[in-house]
């Protein structure tokens, strides 16, 4: 049991890494993309 919970969590923090990385890179783009146009 309790292995099953510390690799379920290893792959939530692993999700968590990956949308955290996602959502840095689409706010970097944004901002450029934004400085651009003005």
């Amino acid at each position: 049991m309790l292995n099953r919970y510390a690799s379920r969590d290893k792959a939530g923090l692993y999700i968590m890494n990956i949308l955290f990385i996602l959502i840095q890179t689409n706010a970097l783009s944004a901002e450029k993309a934004i400085r651009c146009r003005f």
